[in-house]
């Protein structure tokens, strides 16, 4: 099966979102198991970053060029092009068995797919698609995947239509041997993830050391503001910009804070932290609960910041059990990564009529 992935937004090793490094690692699946597999997407906005020389090993970043278009092979080639409408169209044109997109502009490239009869994937990775968007790209035959229970939920109750779940796939190399003293870490400090909150918390337990890293490539301005106001009101909360090798920074922690405030479908921190034992306190939204399992505790997103301080003093206080926790639930049989693999070509299959 040849497999053209397609997206507007920028893609791995461009970007490191969770959306990216899943579907990066199911092409090295894919294309593992004997399919041909590529990459065409746009530049996008603000969220492109090449990656470091330094970087680029750990990244699988075997070769690299530019600028435009880019030209990477992360054991599978990606190209990146601001002129993504005519290479889009020609790579279209030389009819791939499947075209698979996700996140922006996916409706648009996926149509266009399956107006010249191709086989179309929409693996869908947040809530914020229109119920319009989708049930136009059923109507034209696209096939849905979602990446929890809950939004596969809501795609039914949008479209009428139950797409495949096919959990994220995980980075199988980041398990690490976190310290018992280490910090309390937020990733991506921005106010959809619950950055307010995190600051609140970490002011009402100053003696608990917190860490902020950067994901989503933070506007100037807004970095700015937030490194003044953590240096001048949060000496306990240190900062860490975006780092190729999350082992880094998952070695430092010992209790995961996702209070995400907005619908999070699935929430692949989470299961990166437990994968090493880390135990996470989490907001209730979206597919958040389904992601943590046992291995922490939920707290509803908009309680009173006193709330969040007692969930999360209460796993700092007994974190052997809640350790425990965390690895049992990372080894629940679901998250299996060749069963994942399994899910995704049986939907890949029902895209092409097979």
């Amino acid at each position: 099966m040849r497999v053209l992935f397609a997206s507007r937004t920028p893609f791995y090793p461009f970007r490191l979102g969770g959306a990216a490094r899943c579907s990066h690692r199911l092409l090295l699946r894919l294309q593992a198991r004997g399919h041909e597999v590529s990459v065409l997407t746009g530049l996008g906005r603000g969220a492109f970053r090449v990656p470091q020389s330094a970087d680029r090993p750990v990244l699988g970043v075997r070769a690299i060029a530019g600028p435009d278009p880019w030209r990477v092979d992360v054991g599978y080639p990606v190209i990146a092009t601001a002129e993504l409408d005519g290479a889009l169209a020609e790579a279209l044109d030389a009819r791939p068995d499947l075209v698979w997109s996700q996140l922006r502009g996916a409706s648009e490239i996926l149509g266009g797919a399956r107006a010249r009869g191709l086989s179309a994937l929409w693996y869908l990775h947040d809530a914020l698609h229109d119920a319009e968007s989708l049930r136009a790209a059923t109507a034209q035959g696209v096939t849905l995947v979602a990446n929890s229970r809950f939004l596969a939920r809501r795609v039914v109750d949008q479209t009428g239509v139950e797409p495949d779940i096919v959990y994220p796939l995980l980075d199988e190399d980041v398990r690490v041997e976190p310290v018992p003293d280490g910090f309390v870490t937020l990733v991506n400090p921005v106010p959809d993830k619950g950055v307010e909150v995190a600051l609140d918390v970490a002011a009402r337990i100053p003696e608990v050391p917190f860490l902020f890293v950067e994901s989503w490539p933070l506007p100037v301005d807004y970095l700015a503001q937030l490194k003044g106001f953590l240096a001048a009101q949060r000496p306990n909360v240190t900062f860490w910009s975006r780092v190729a090798d999350v082992r880094q920074f998952y070695a430092r922690t010992r209790v995961l804070l996702v209070p995400s405030q907005w619908e999070e479908t699935h929430g692949r921190v989470v299961r990166e932290a437990q994968q090493s034992g880390i135990p996470v306190v989490a907001s209730d939204r979206g597919g958040l609960p389904e992601a943590v399992g046992e291995g922490g505790r939920l707290v509803p997103a908009h309680s009173p910041r006193e709330v969040w301080v007692e969930a999360l003093r209460s796993v700092l206080a007994d974190p052997g059990p809640w350790r425990a926790r965390a690895r049992a639930a990372a080894a629940d049989p679901k998250w299996d990564p060749e069963a994942t693999t399994d899910r995704f070509l049986e939907a890949c299959a029902r895209a092409r009529g097979q």
